[in-house]
């Protein structure tokens, strides 16, 4: 019995560490914008070790189009690349990387 109680603890220990650790769908967000200047700044985050960034921009250029309609606009294009910063360091190394990207709406 103790040591059928011992697997299942170890089964359950193993289970949270490698749940703790697994890579979670990344995602584009609306981090800012300008309804003036018809900008919107889209930007994620991810751990470079961890986590598979988006292999394309394609969320990114829906959810800047919807923005700039929403505003009244006919579309948006991206305005110049993405942009990556080291956004938390842990012993000199990066460990979570944040990709920015501003695009602009056009009527």
């Amino acid at each position: 019995m103790q040591y059928r109680m011992r697997s299942v603890s170890l089964a359950l220990l193993t289970l949270v560490i490698v749940s703790g650790c697994s890579s979670v769908p990344i995602d584009w967000n609306a981090m800012d914008g300008s309804k003036s200047n018809g900008t919107v700044e889209l930007a994620y985050e991810y751990r470079p070790i961890l986590d598979t960034p988006p292999s394309d921009d394609h969320d990114a250029n829906l959810i800047a189009n919807q923005k700039c309609q929403g505003w009244g606009y006919l579309s948006a294009e991206a305005f110049g690349g993405a942009t990556k910063s080291c956004a938390k360091t842990y012993n000199g190394d990066c460990v979570r990387v944040k990709v920015t990207k501003v695009f602009q709406c056009l009527k």
